[in-house]
């Protein structure tokens, strides 16, 4: 004679229930620790990625000034070289030597004073 409440279900469900409860546990286990690990592996990337862009950039702003600052000295060189007699000279000279460089537009001329003298622009440009 049974007593209490009616079993619900057959044996072969609760079974099948318990086999799939015993196998969620470990598969819930594995899922997140195999999320963790792919999450530390995009951080790492995405963290080395920054640095190479940053890098990148740092090389190429690097470059450029490297690229005026030698067309700069070329221009002052050209401007107190005392072997160039005449003035216009030394300034279409040093027109010339700014037309290749591309970044550079415009060369200020100050005194040894610190006194502005004149500007020179690139030519054909404002």
């Amino acid at each position: 004679m049974r007593s209490g409440p009616p079993r619900q279900g057959s044996l072969r469900t609760k079974w099948t229930a318990a086999l799939l409860l015993c196998g969620a546990a470990p598969l819930a286990v594995l899922t997140f620790a195999t999320v963790r690990i792919q999450r530390r592996g995009l951080e790492t990337a995405e963290r080395q990625l920054e640095v190479a862009v940053i890098d990148h950039a740092a090389a190429g702003v690097l470059a450029s000034l490297e690229e005026v600052a030698e067309a700069t000295h070329r221009v002052g060189q050209l401007l107190t070289d005392a072997r160039i007699g005449d003035q216009e000279t030394r300034l279409t000279l040093a027109r010339d030597a700014m037309a290749r460089a591309d970044l550079l537009a415009q060369v200020a001329i100050y005194g040894a004073d610190g006194r502005f003298i004149d500007a020179i622009g690139r030519s054909g440009s404002t």
